[in-house]
């Protein structure tokens, strides 16, 4: 059955309604944000990744900004409906509210759901790319420093001596 509310309960929830649609709208520019970071780190455009990760940064404090009003706000209407905030959901929210105050908490509630595993899913798949990227340059590195310092090796007499190295990958001869 959907709660009655008075007018200060409805301008709340208004209110509330619409910071759930804004920070639906801030997670919903974050995709694209992800998208060029993803190619930044494929093409290793430390300019364009420097520059989407200074742009992804700023987004986040965006959204982080309204999440705390969000946070507010779900604590204010758990306290209206006498529910705990943990158990609390956009969902059972919209449940329990009058037409068009449901649809409009379902509708974004669902939208910021959706984007937050697509956002999610994006995220695993640069950590991905980037972690190979950083296993291709440390084992470059380790080449290399293997390369410029040869491995040394005690012999019998206890003395320490370099192995040689011929600069060939494979073997003496290749």
């Amino acid at each position: 059955m959907p709660l009655t509310m008075n007018a200060k309960e409805t301008k709340l929830l208004d209110r509330f309604i619409g910071i759930v649609e804004e920070e639906a709208g801030l997670y919903a520019r974050m995709p694209a944000i992800l998208q060029r970071e993803k190619r930044a780190v494929a093409d290793a455009d430390r300019v364009a990744l420097s520059r989407t990760l200074a742009e992804k940064e700023t987004l986040i404090t965006l959204i982080q900004s309204i999440e705390e009003q969000r946070i507010e706000m779900h604590a204010a209407f758990s306290d209206i409906l006498g529910r705990s905030r943990e158990r609390l959901t956009l969902r059972r929210i919209a449940g329990q509210l009058p037409e068009p105050h449901a649809s409009r908490m379902k509708a974004a509630g669902e939208k910021l759901a959706a984007l937050i595993r697509r956002i999610q899913d994006a995220n695993r798949t640069n950590r991905g790319l980037i972690e190979h990227h950083l296993e291709l340059v440390q084992g470059a590195i380790t080449f290399f420093e293997r390369v410029r310092k040869p491995h040394q090796v005690y012999h019998r007499t206890g003395e320490l001596k370099p192995v040689r190295t011929t600069g060939r990958v494979f073997s003496g001869k290749i």
